[in-house]
């Protein structure tokens, strides 16, 4: 009987696992009571047969009920000895002594469910119609002591781990994603934090400031082996490279907290489609995060910390967003060793940034996403840049134009002859006007 349980219940898990690219092992299966199932040493692989997790036991108990109307059920499961090691979640081990969840349904289209960690509790509500799936989320009176204790080893941002409150704030998102694989899903977020405070251990209350963060720009520069030969202000930043970095990489970034909603959204209906993490709903003031405190590997963990330091600058210590802009300007990476607008200037077009035209702009920001990616290509002028620069330049000029952000003088004068600097070469793109196809030369 043991023997084929312990097999059902593998079997079972195992399939549904494998939808997701986890295999899984179970080293013993028993019922210690009517609807109570315990799991003993259970271990999670990925597709390279590693294992990204490790349980010491996982005990499931079911209660049901039924009516003349109704059926509803109720579940708690409690898992024990937790150790992760899972590069999309954490570049860091996690380990939690003990993680308990509980379920509860009375229809096949909602159900509630809660996890908890030490002090931490989270409780979603999923509901499942026909034309939609929606899961809202509600972490009430989360202290910042509670979540360091929980999570502080896989926090990254050495100067976070100083930082103690017993204030707490609470959050509640909502996630709503249509039935239509076209229609994009939908997010939004609202936090509460009146009464927040973080002091130093000491109890000394510390203050994030530009002089802080120009500190770390410059350490930072310093570890990545690149240096910025001169520091801009914003008040010097090309207002071409201004509007097209908007445009580009973060039009709502005047109007948002440090986190875009709707960049999750994005992020999610693409990385849906690709089945895999290629898009990081990342806003300027978080890439900004990213490159002064992070480190690039992508994982779901940094993202978090991500959106917490943006959340953070933006809402507690009170960045002004022109200075989180001109910060972003000065440390993004344009090519190996070559860092922030200035350098960039010279390294690609050997000119100061004062000099730049909007085309240039315009280069610049297809270069942003792909920095080390565009320079080797660049450097082997391969026609798939050459298609898809032109293809960034025509699409976003048309964008600007339509916002307001260049006039029709402007967008005419836009130029497809790209005159690089030495080591590299002039590329000629020939532009076809009929708008059905994008071809180019190399001279």
């Amino acid at each position: 009987m043991k023997q084929k349980l312990r097999i059902f219940v593998t079997n079972t898990v195992a399939r549904v696992a494998k939808k997701i690219g986890i295999g899984i092992s179970i080293g013993e299966v028993s019922l210690p009571r009517p609807f109570a199932l315990r799991l003993h040493t259970v271990n999670l692989t990925n597709k390279q047969q590693d294992i990204i997790a490790d349980i010491n036991q996982i005990y499931i108990q079911l209660y049901f009920w039924q009516s003349l109307f109704s059926f509803s059920f109720v579940g708690r499961t409690t898992i024990s000895g937790i150790h992760m090691n899972w590069a999309a979640i954490s570049m860091k081990p996690i380990e939690f002594h003990e993680l308990k969840t509980s379920f509860s349904s009375r229809s096949h289209r909602k159900i509630t469910f809660s996890v908890e960690v030490g002090n931490l509790l989270a409780v979603a509500q999923l509901t499942n119609t026909r034309n939609m799936a929606e899961l809202l989320l509600d972490f009430q009176k989360v202290t910042w002591d509670d979540f360091m204790i929980a999570f502080g080893n896989n926090v990254y941002f050495d100067y976070l781990k100083q930082l103690t409150s017993n204030t707490s704030i609470s959050i509640i998102a909502l996630l709503r994603k249509g039935k239509n694989k076209k229609q994009f899903p939908f997010f939004n977020a609202k936090i509460q934090w009146d009464g927040f405070v973080l002091t130093t251990k000491e109890g000394v209350k510390e203050t994030i400031d530009m002089p802080f963060l120009q500190d770390a720009l410059h350490l930072a520069l310093k570890k990545k082996g690149g240096k910025n030969i001169e520091y801009i202000s914003y008040s010097q930043i090309p207002e071409h490279f201004v509007r097209a970095v908007l445009c580009t990489e973060d039009p709502n970034f005047f109007q948002h907290a440090g986190v875009d909603p709707s960049f999750v959204g994005l992020a999610m209906h693409t990385n849906e489609k690709s089945r895999a993490f290629t898009r990081g709903a990342s806003t300027l003031t978080m890439q900004l995060v990213r490159n002064l405190f992070l480190h690039y590997k992508k994982d779901l963990f940094r993202k978090a910390e991500e959106c917490i330091i943006s959340l953070l600058l933006e809402n507690y210590y009170k960045i002004d967003k022109q200075d989180i802009f001109e910060l972003y300007t000065n440390i993004i990476e344009f090519a190996p060793n070559v860092y922030g607008l200035s350098q960039a200037s010279h390294f690609y077009f050997g000119k100061s940034f004062s000099e730049l035209t909007l085309t240039e702009c315009l280069v610049l920001t297809y270069i942003i996403p792909r920095p080390k990616h565009f320079f080797d290509a660049l450097l082997l002028q391969t026609e798939q840049l050459r298609t898809n620069l032109c293809q960034h330049i025509q699409s976003f000029s048309v964008i600007m134009l339509r916002k307001g952000l260049i006039s029709a003088i402007e967008y005419q004068l836009i130029s497809y002859t790209i005159i690089f600097a030495n080591p590299f070469e002039t590329l000629v793109l020939r532009v076809d006007t009929t708008g059905d196809r994008v071809t180019s030369d190399n001279r």
